[in-house]
């Protein structure tokens, strides 16, 4: 058996008036997802427990059957171990995010998609400002560029995290930042290096630069994810011997592959879509699941840019789930999961825990209604999974599910 997972962050909305009261989900010509999904099953899932945010590490952990209550292990580590950068014994991380704010507001979460040279020398200057201006306070301390605006606080100097409280960009954009400034234990010393982020950053030639360019200017340093090293169950304790790769473009998504013992194939961002489908139908012959992870409709939503989000996904349909699934037809017997994870609404722009629609088709799959992908017909299914991490289980073997409230 064949398995093939392809993940459309943040693929469900809400409906955009801009498309006539559709979702981008909708109105994407997608002709390809639209003949599997006809064959197969819809449904929903929640990817997020209750009680955690509502970020990509939580939800792809669930995904993977990873149970994110059991390992808390945050999304600054997967982000490291994507880097080949893993978090030593008795250090700490958080993910840093280069961000605009405006007026006291959260305007962008990606800095105006900053380039990683611009991030890397913006985050070399801080790391020498934080050795000159906090002394001890800041010993250490190590920051790390990564891609684009995101990066890495490394904590080697014996302090813990675990009660430290912040906030993911992700949930905070067009909100006043002050409301949601880290707090707890450690959180006058982040806030401190936020401030002083902003001292720095305000007249940079970076800065300078990008504002004459008409380019959003990098305004603070946000660091969030907090987490020390832990191990994840593997995906053949878990699953059985089944080769797992991910072909991604974001060091988070890479790094939990590799720490659950699966291959990875990590491509630039902005040629993920162009070549992830070529990647996949050559990865099936190696393979027994192969999991593409593309950003590209999420990064739209964050923007508000709902047309956008629109040819993102139709642009997934033609050059990722198109040929995959050509290839797929090919072997004797396959499956099929068509996933966005969360949704991620353009107008505010933000991450929605709301269960994500799914479809699932394949051998033993069969429609109970015939319908497209849509959030109203998934919702209005019959299958829906309340613990996410149930689900690789049933879309591997067809195992029952567990409700949220069961023991």
């Amino acid at each position: 058996m064949k398995y093939v997972i392809v993940i459309p962050e943040g693929a469900a909305d809400e409906p955009q008036e801009d498309l006539e009261g559709a979702t981008p989900l909708v109105a994407a010509d997608t002709p390809a997802l639209d003949v599997l999904a006809l064959a197969g099953r819809l449904g929903t899932v929640v990817l997020t427990p209750p009680s955690l945010p509502c970020t990509d590490d939580v939800t792809l952990m669930s995904l993977l059957g990873v149970d994110p209550l059991a390992f808390p292990c945050g999304p600054a580590v997967l982000e490291a171990a994507g880097c080949g950068r893993p978090v030593g014994d008795g250090a700490w991380a958080l993910r840093l995010s280069l961000i605009t704010v405006l007026e006291g507001r959260m305007l962008d979460l990606t800095a105006g998609h900053i380039g990683s040279a611009e991030a890397d020398q913006l985050l070399a200057d801080l790391q020498q400002a934080i050795e000159t201006e906090l002394g001890a306070d800041g010993r250490g301390l190590r920051l790390a560029a990564t891609a684009g605006h995101r990066g890495l606080m490394f904590d080697e100097a014996g302090r813990t995290f675990d009660a430290l409280t912040t906030d993911p960009p992700p949930l905070i954009l067009d909100r006043p930042i002050r409301r949601h400034l880290p707090a707890g234990e450690h959180g006058e010393l982040m806030r401190r290096i936020i401030e002083l982020s902003a001292e720095l950053f305000a007249d940079h030639e970076i800065n300078q630069t990008r504002r004459e360019l008409g380019e959003l200017a990098a305004t603070h340093i946000w660091p969030w994810g907090a987490g020390s090293p832990c191990r994840l169950p593997s995906f053949a304790s878990r699953f059985g011997d089944l080769r797992g790769v991910m072909i991604c473009c974001h060091h988070l998504p890479a790094g939990l592959a590799s720490m659950v013992g699966w291959e990875v194939i990590l491509l630039d961002e902005a040629l993920l879509q162009a070549r992830a489908g070529r990647h996949a139908v050559e990865a099936l012959d190696e393979f027994d699941i192969v999991c593409v992870h593309d950003p590209a409709p999420d990064a739209a939503a964050h923007q508000g840019d709902v047309h956008g989000k629109v040819e993102a996904l139709a642009a997934l349909d033609e050059q990722i789930i198109a040929p995959i699934a050509g290839h797929l037809r090919t072997y004797d017997s396959w499956r099929m999961l068509v996933l966005g994870t969360h949704y991620t609404s353009t107008t505010s722009r933000c991450h929605d825990p709301a269960p994500a629609p799914m479809m699932l088709t394949g051998e033993r799959i069969d429609a109970v209604v015939k319908a497209t992908l849509s959030e109203e017909a998934a919702a209005e299914a019959d299958l829906n999974v309340e613990v996410g991490s149930d689900l690789m289980e049933y879309f591997l073997f067809g195992a029952g599910i567990r409700r949220s409230d069961d023991s």
